[in-house]
């Protein structure tokens, strides 16, 4: 049974995998959370547990979104909720900057391999046009899709996730 299909915010930018579309391993490089100082692959590690991941492009937006997303996670334990901010167009230290000067401990931000970043990012159908894609998966299944999404509006994420069954 499918969740929930959600529009993408801005409709005329397609990034991610869809609603339906079944979510890929990869080896991320985590430079903090949970699993920092690890290439672990979230959807090996931590199964069918419900799950965010967070495509941004380096930026203030990024930050803003990790800090958001690591508050859901937070909301979410008894729900097992995981949550990972991949950030794109950066460097790991740089990274690792970003990462102590936000309050997100619970979520992993990570950087795509760079040996594999034209893979992952074509396996997880990530348009370079795009600003953020957000997806949302259970059980190996995608969710929900955003794209474009403004911090102000992380409570469509937050209600997206409550749907989840």
């Amino acid at each position: 049974m499918q969740d929930s299909i959600d529009k993408p915010v801005n409709s005329a930018i397609t990034s991610g995998l869809q609603p339906g579309d079944d979510i890929v391993p990869w080896n991320p490089i985590h430079v903090s959370g949970p699993d920092a100082g690890t290439n672990a692959c979230p959807v090996c590690t931590y199964g069918e547990r419900p799950a965010i991941v967070i495509f941004a492009q380096n930026g203030p937006d990024a930050g803003q979104l990790a800090e958001k997303l690591d508050a859901l996670v937070v909301q979410q334990k008894a729900r097992q909720l995981k949550g990972f901010l991949i950030v794109l167009g950066t460097d790991p230290a740089s990274l690792k900057q970003m990462a102590s000067a936000i309050n997100a401990p619970h979520i992993g931000i990570c950087y795509p391999d760079p040996a594999t970043l034209a893979q992952d990012l074509k396996s997880y159908k990530i348009s370079p046009a795009a600003k953020n894609t957000v997806i949302i998966y259970k059980n190996y299944k995608v969710s929900s899709n955003f794209v474009d999404l403004p911090a102000d509006r992380f409570d469509e994420v937050s209600e997206a996730v409550s749907k989840l069954q």
